[in-house]
Formats: C-alpha cells, sequence, structure tokens
C-alpha cells in the first residue's frame, strides 16, 4: 500500500517553530499501533519505529515506504529504539523486559536477548563506537552491555524511579 508522508513548513500554530524542517510520519491508516520510540539512521536514508504491537519497522525517508516488512522484534511492546553509529545493527528494549539487537539490512536477530530486568526496558543507547549499550528500566537501574557479546558489565542501582532516558559522553567514558 502506498504509505503517505507529510511535509511541515513553518506551521503557524507552533510554539517553537523553524522553517524549512522536514515533519515526516505515517498516515494513521498505515500505522495504528502507538509507536513508543523513532530514530534516524546515521545518513538519514531512513528513519527506525518502536510500537506497542512489538515490532520494529524500518521506513525510507526518500519514499516513505517500509525498508522491509516489520520486525517482530519482542513477546510485548518495544519502548525504545537505537541504531548503531554505523547503522549496521538496531538495538531495543522492551516490555518483556529484554534488549535485542537485530541486523537492520537482514532484520535478524544477532545474539541473545539480554536479560536481567525485573520491569519493562525504556531507554537504550549506543556508545559512539558501537561496543557497549547503556539501558534504563522500570525497575530503577541502568545497565551497561558489551554489544558485540550481550555481557552485562555493570548494573547501576539506587534511583528512586523509573529510567526513561540514557546516554554515553561523546568520548564514552560517562553515561548518564
Amino acid at each position: 500500500t502506498e504509505h503517505v508522508w507529510a511535509r511541515a513548513l513553518t506551521t503557524p500554530h507552533c510554539r517553537y517553530g523553524r522553517s524549512n524542517l522536514d515533519l515526516l510520519y505515517p498516515a494513521p491508516s498505515e500505522v495504528t499501533p502507538t509507536v513508543w520510540a523513532v530514530t534516524f539512521s546515521p545518513n538519514g536514508a531512513y528513519v527506525v519505529s518502536a510500537s506497542e504491537d512489538a515490532t520494529i519497522r524500518l521506513w525510507d525517508t526518500a519514499t516513505g515506504e517500509q525498508h522491509r516488512s516489520p520486525i517482530e522484534a519482542h513477546s510485548h511492546g518495544v519502548n525504545a529504539v537505537v541504531l548503531s553509529p554505523d547503522g549496521s545493527r538496531v538495538a531495543s528494549g522492551s516490555e518483556d523486559k529484554t534488549i535485542r539487537i537485530w541486523d537492520t539490512q537482514t532484520g535478524v536477530l544477532t545474539g541473545e536477548p539480554l536479560e536481567g530486568y525485573t520491569w519493562y526496558v525504556l531507554a537504550v543507547a549506543f556508545s559512539s563506537d558501537g561496543s557497549y549499550i547503556v539501558s534504563g528500566s522500570g525497575d530503577e537501574t541502568v545497565r551497561l552491555w558489551d554489544a558485540p557479546s550481550g555481557q552485562q558489565i555493570a548494573e547501576f542501582c539506587g534511583h528512586k524511579n523509573w529510567i526513561r532516558s540514557v546516554a554515553f559522553s561523546s568520548d564514552w567514558t560517562r553515561i548518564a
């Protein structure tokens, strides 16, 4: 089916408008589940979306078409999605309490799920070299993972609420 994308240029009712920005979004008839997260590929050629229907979708930004069939990623909704710096892998965090890493070209899982959380995974981020993943959860922990092996390196406790966002410093020596 044809996918509809919209182009918005300086919408007058926006509180903080900037001219000549593209706003890309799928038409409601195309994507009915709630989209929890989106990210652009490093080269801007596609957008990756994560949805409550447990899928990850890759969208071509030039045509608006899905790049491939949806990746049936998890057993429950996907809350977070991030691309590796080279765009070759996508990491997803889910209500099934796992993180999974996928090959963006084939849609194939690249290893075993990263497990250990006792509540939903709400945030994921790759280090700038793609070798580490940091994640946050509703169980109030932040975890550091070795991306190639999927092994947990560290767990940071002591937060008093859900962790909804995580990030690496540009030199990947610190996480927030």
